[in-house]
């Protein structure tokens, strides 16, 4: 993870849960100190915007691609990333931890640039995300999958094979699609 996100996350675990879903477009209600510790709701935030950024620009490569591998790739992207979401969801529901609704900045000028891509150029660049997107949500996941949060820690370790199994395969799309577009 960079040091600026390390940054950015222990800034919104110590972050007022008010502030952080006027800024952030949550829809749950703030949580309570008692419904969980500020690293769970900052795990919470970092995977379900991950979740949501992977889910948004495989919608975009799925509709704009022209490759049936990247499409296919993409639907199956977004039907995991679906599933992941809810139950991420669920269990931050239980745990009283919001949930952004919309992608953060950083994701959303992602979102955009992929947006104003097409053909090669749009494969190449969201395999490239893909894989860069998976590899920050398994580092994530590595990370949780020992804490001492129960169910979070379980939700991280049956995500992670999913996780690593999905970044295999967005590498090889990358370098497959990084050759067609040279």
């Amino acid at each position: 993870m960079k040091s600026w996100k390390r940054i950015a996350w222990i800034t919104s675990a110590l972050a007022s849960p008010v502030v952080l879903a006027q800024t952030t477009g949550m829809s749950s209600p703030p949580m309570s100190a008692s419904d969980a510790s500020g690293s769970d709701a900052a795990f919470v935030q970092q995977a379900a915007q991950e979740h949501l950024a992977e889910l948004e620009l495989s919608k975009i490569a799925q509709n704009n691609s022209t490759n049936p591998v990247v499409i296919n790739f993409a639907r199956s992207t977004v039907r995991n990333e679906t599933q992941a979401n809810r139950v991420l969801r669920d269990l931050a529901a239980k745990k009283g931890i919001p949930v952004p609704e919309v992608p953060d900045p950083e994701h959303a000028a992602m979102l955009k640039i992929l947006g104003s891509k097409s053909g090669s150029e749009l494969d190449a660049y969201y395999t490239k995300d893909m894989a860069r997107t998976d590899d920050e949500v398994i580092e994530l996941y590595q990370s949780k999958s020992s804490d001492n949060d129960r169910e979070l820690a379980s939700y991280a370790q049956s995500a992670l094979p999913q996780g690593e199994q999905h970044e295999k395969r967005a590498q090889s799309l990358t370098n497959s699609t990084a050759r067609r577009a040279t």
